[in-house]
């Protein structure tokens, strides 16, 4: 777990975002619908704060069950990782440099 995920304002935040869903009757995964009560939920990051995402900002906060978020943050890694080896890619082409793009 990163020190982000550990700090006292990720569990503040964290905790009024599960209190919010609970009291409006959303305690589920946004994903596949399990329902909270009977399977864990995580909290997640829609837009992860790597990539800008605001970090405790309700519109880019959602409940998933673990296997979705597990699914969810493993999908973004390879999306990542291909973006960064299409960007080298291109480096070596120079085809930024074609392009007009630093």
């Amino acid at each position: 777990m990163s020190t982000f995920h550990q700090s006292t304002h990720w569990q503040q935040c964290r905790s009024r975002f599960v209190l919010s869903r609970h009291l409006l009757g959303m305690y589920y995964c946004t994903q596949c619908g399990l329902n909270g009560q009977y399977y864990a939920l995580e909290v997640d990051h829609i837009r992860p704060i790597s990539d800008g995402g605001p970090w405790c900002d309700s519109n880019n906060l959602q409940l998933l069950c673990v296997p979705c978020h597990r699914n969810k943050t493993s999908l973004e890694a390879k999306n990542r990782s291909r973006l960064k080896e299409l960007i080298q890619y291109l480096q070596r082409k120079r085809l930024f440099d074609l392009l007009g793009i630093e």
